[in-house]
């Protein structure tokens, strides 16, 4: 569990480095969480940070976040247009918002996720129909 002092200061380092809204999810934002659990991040970038390396990105708020929180962390770019649809839907069904410097754009963000995500239902029950009528065939 993240007290409100690690709290503030993850959004003092998130503010920094040019993140728009971040959210805790996983075990931890659960709150099932072990010892052993590691903390994930979901983070989504400004305009600024997006030209940047992704990879190079993740390391440093992964060192970062790890420092101030004394465990393992895993930090997920939500900007990344490689990311599933499912995987980004559970953050934001799951996951805990820490950081929020631009509301509109988080609430635009979670529009487009559910939409996506309504979008793919329709066609994968399309796909299981003549997937299943074949089969039975």
């Amino acid at each position: 569990m993240i007290s409100k002092k690690e709290e503030t200061q993850i959004q003092n380092i998130l503010k920094k480095e040019g993140v728009e809204f971040a959210y805790l999810f996983g075990s931890q934002a659960k709150g099932k969480a072990n010892e052993f659990s590691d903390f994930d991040f979901a983070v989504f970038l400004n305009d600024k940070s997006k030209s940047k390396n992704y990879l190079e990105l993740r390391l440093s708020f992964m060192a970062k976040l790890s420092k101030l929180l004394g465990h393992e962390v895993d930090v997920i770019v939500l900007n990344n247009k490689k990311l599933s649809s499912l995987l980004k839907f559970n953050i934001i069904k799951d996951g805990k918002v820490v950081y929020s410097q631009d509301e509109e754009a988080r609430k635009y963000f979670v529009f487009e996720v559910l939409q996506e995500w309504h979008d793919q239902q329709y066609f994968e029950s399309m796909w299981l129909k003549v997937y299943t009528n074949k089969v039975s065939k």
